[in-house]
Order: structure tokens, then sequence, then C-alpha cells
């Protein structure tokens, strides 16, 4: 993170050779994911959903899931933090815009 002229804190993470200012959900998910809290919860419809979509299409935005899944943006913020702190989902730049995706099984291990 760093200070900007403005005063304001801001996050950025590295893809190649830039710094991308990280979306608002990764900065939660960071922070959630560093205090060490166990994460436990069992898959609802939304959970699975999105998880059955990343196995099918390999990634999605915040967006597209909270509208696919019906569900409100606190929800969906929510269900990527958790995810993400389980080690089931992490984030991805893809040219322009910032994206969920499945973390590979053999990664988990």
């Amino acid at each position: 993170m760093s200070r900007e002229a403005d005063g304001k804190w801001t996050a950025y993470y590295r893809v190649k050779d830039e710094n991308i200012v990280a979306n608002p959900v990764m900065v939660k998910a960071w922070r959630h994911r560093s205090q060490g809290r166990q994460v436990v919860f069992s898959l609802s419809e939304a959970e699975s959903s999105l998880l059955s979509y990343l196995d099918e299409w390999g990634m999605t935005t915040v967006e597209d899931y909270m509208h696919g899944a019906h569900i409100s943006r606190p929800m969906a913020e929510d269900i990527i933090i958790n995810l993400y702190s389980a080690g089931v989902i992490d984030f991805a730049y893809s040219g322009s815009e910032f994206k969920i995706v499945r973390v590979e099984a053999d990664a988990r291990i």
C-alpha cells in the first residue's frame, strides 16, 4: 500500500512489469486472510453456482457473478472473501479487469 498525494491509501499488486491498483474486494480478502482466522462455511446455492461457473468457464468478474447468481454486491463480496480465505479461489488481472479464478486442487495441497 502507498499513500497518494491526496492522503488516501491505495493498494497495488504486480502484474509482469506493471503495478495495478487492487480491486477493493481483493483488499478486503487480503485483510481477511492476513488476520489468520479460520474460515468455516457450508456451500450454499450461491457459493456452489460460483464454483460451478468457474469450473466451466475458468473466470468471472464480481459483477457477472453477482448478476448471474441474483445476489447483492455485499453477499457476493462476502462469498468471494470467504472462498479466497479458504484457498478455493484466487484473483487474476485479465488485460483491463480484475477476475476471480478457481485455484487448482493441486495448488491447495
